[in-house]
Order: C-alpha cells, then structure tokens, then sequence
C-alpha cells in the first residue's frame, strides 16, 4: 500500500536577517555618535545571543547580499516553526580600534564585514572634523590580514572616503574601480561589496559599482529609490545611545513593525543627520562637475 505524505508538513520559514552597521570602538566619547564603548559592543552581543538572535558569518550570504544557508530556519518550538532572527555585523571606516578591540566579538564567534576606505589604510583619518591630541589611524594590510585570517571578510569603502554622488564620471570611477583594484590587490583577497560613505547613492553611483566589479552595496537606513536591490541593501545603524533592548529591537522586528522598531528607526533617521554631518560630510567639496 502506497502511503501519500500529507501537504500540510510545516516548513521551515526563511531566516530573517538584519546588518548591523557599527563604525568606531571607543573608550572616550568621540565627536559623532557613530562609536560604542568595549563594554557597549559586549552587553549588545550578549544580548542578542541571549535571546537566541544567530550571529551570521560573510560566508553565509550570496555574492548579492542575500543569506544563503540551506538549514538558516531553526524550530523554535513542537507547536510551531518560526524564523530565527539573525544578524551580520559590519564596521565602516575600517579604524584600528576594530582590531584592538576584536576579542570582543572572537570570544563570542562573531566575524564580520569590515568596509575600508583603500587609499587610507595604514594611515591617519582625513575626513572627519580633527580633535586636538587625537589622531584616528586606520587599519594596517597586516591587521587586515590577520581579520581575514579570522574569518573577516574586506569590503570596499571608496578610496578616501568622499561622497560618491558629488562626484564626476571620472572621479567615481577612480573611487570605486580603482579602489577595489587597489585594496584587492594591496591584500590578496578578493573584494565584492561595497560600503557607501555617509549612506550615500544614486543610480549613477549604483551603476557604476556594478561595472567596477563589486556585488552588493550596503546603505545606512532603508532602500533608496531606483536603486537596484542588490546595490541597496540596507543596513541597521548603531550609535552610542543604543541599548541591548534597543539592538534587539533592530534585529528581531527589521521592518518595524511594532511600536519599538518605529521608534528605532525614527532614532537612526535622526541620529544618521548628525553623524554625517560631525563626520566631516560638509568639509568636502564637489569634485568636478557630473556627467
């Protein structure tokens, strides 16, 4: 006798994921909020491990941005499966911090993106608004590596850090397909995403990430008009005022839709406006005229 398997065996939902956007690891409080302390970037961690969020690693996602692991969805219970909220981690500007202070994320099995301006690394910050007695260095090639060696993956975060879209044809060209040339062939590895500097894109600049050869471009905030979906994924920003509770918002309700996740993302919305502008957005002029 011929047994007929019932269409109503539940299947395991696809994972929801949430990136995270940190930028600086800081004991002392920077000029923009864009900086956590150790013990800030530990207690978020915990947190969401506590409540059972999966930490993604950069293998885990498709050259596009998108997660591809074949068992991502976990039952969470015998009455019923539910996605498991997970989350990647990146940092921006590719600062030395991340490396003074990555046994924070080593000791709980977290690997990450880091997003590096190329002509920058091994050298001092330019961009942002100085502060007296202090000097930002970025990542060195040997720090870098021994990231990767972790399980880190490099992304591209321009070649100086400017913004793109003020940008003429020849000046993004030189930003993104000189850039990922360079810092591919500073460090060995091969470079596929991308990292807007202040958020910041258009189709113009979308475009022409794609014809330098990157995959996936990462943006602060939500999708940002025509853009593509693979040049526009959207990442969740973390600051010095985030709590555990507010990441946990961030990761486990990404499309806001309780009273908790809208009031993250009104707080980003805000909070990015200052960023960029305590960031040093303002100090750069445009570079040519646009085609």
């Amino acid at each position: 006798m011929t047994t007929t398997q019932s269409n109503s065996v539940q299947r395991p939902a696809p994972v929801s994921a949430t990136v995270l956007a940190y930028h600086r690891i800081s004991e002392r409080p920077l000029p923009a909020g864009t900086w956590v302390t150790p013990d800030q970037l530990a207690s978020h961690l915990d947190r969401l491990l506590a409540v059972g969020c999966r930490p993604l690693a950069p293998f885990d996602l498709s050259a596009t941005g998108c997660v591809e692991i074949p068992d991502a969805a976990i039952s969470l219970s015998v009455e019923g499966l539910a996605a498991v909220p997970a989350f990647l981690i990146t940092f921006d500007d590719g600062t030395e911090d991340l490396y003074r202070y990555r046994a924070v994320l080593a000791a709980r099995g977290v690997t990450g993106v880091v997003f590096v301006p190329a002509d920058l690394i091994g050298r001092c910050n330019r961009w942002e608004w100085p502060v007296p007695g202090r000097k930002t260095h970025h990542l060195t090639a040997d720090q870098l590596g021994s990231l990767v060696q972790q399980g880190w993956e490099v992304g591209l975060h321009g070649r100086t850090h400017c913004d793109l879209t003020r940008l003429a044809d020849a000046g993004l060209r030189a930003e993104l397909t000189d850039g990922r040339r360079r810092l591919a062939d500073d460090l060995g590895v091969p470079v596929r995403w991308l990292s807007y500097p202040y958020g910041r894109v258009d189709e113009r600049v979308a475009a022409a990430a794609l014809d330098a050869g990157l995959t996936a471009g990462f943006t602060l905030g939500t999708v940002v008009g025509n853009v593509p979906a693979p040049m526009a994924r959207p990442r969740r920003p973390v600051y010095c005022i985030d709590t555990s509770a507010d990441l946990v918002a961030k990761v486990s309700d990404p499309a806001g839709a309780t009273l908790a996740g809208r009031w993250q993302f009104w707080k980003e919305g805000a909070s990015h406006a200052v960023g960029r502008w305590s960031g040093g957005w303002k100090r750069q002029p445009a570079v040519g005229k646009r085609s």
